[in-house]
């Protein structure tokens, strides 16, 4: 079996290091395909838009940033875009690896 497809809109969570708390998905992709009366989030769209709250003087983030999803089915995509599953990853910034960490769905997957 896949993994749970992600949806767009603060319907699932985002674990960024650099920022203590959640933070959401937001963008979506698809006008068409839904899953749970939410549109699907794909490769590119972008976690919800975060200020970075460390005080490490060397780390080299942004201090407000946001970055977008790296989605890797290679089996199932919307509008030519491969969709967004739980454990993807998005575009790595210089301070902290940022996940997909939790769909808060559990019947729709992708391979």
């Amino acid at each position: 079996m896949g993994k749970l497809i992600a949806r767009g809109k603060g319907a699932d969570d985002v674990t960024i290091p650099c920022t203590p708390g959640k933070t959401t998905t937001k963008g979506v992709n698809s006008k068409r395909v839904y899953v749970e009366d939410v549109l699907v989030h794909c490769d590119g769209d972008k976690n919800e838009f975060h200020t970075h709250l460390t005080t490490d003087p060397l780390t080299s983030c942004k201090p407000s940033h946001n970055t977008d999803l790296v989605a890797t089915t290679t089996s199932v995509f919307v509008g030519g875009k491969a969709v967004g599953r739980e454990g993807d990853t998005y575009l790595d910034v210089p301070c902290a690896k940022v996940v997909l960490s939790k769909v808060n769905q559990t019947s729709v997957f992708a391979g």
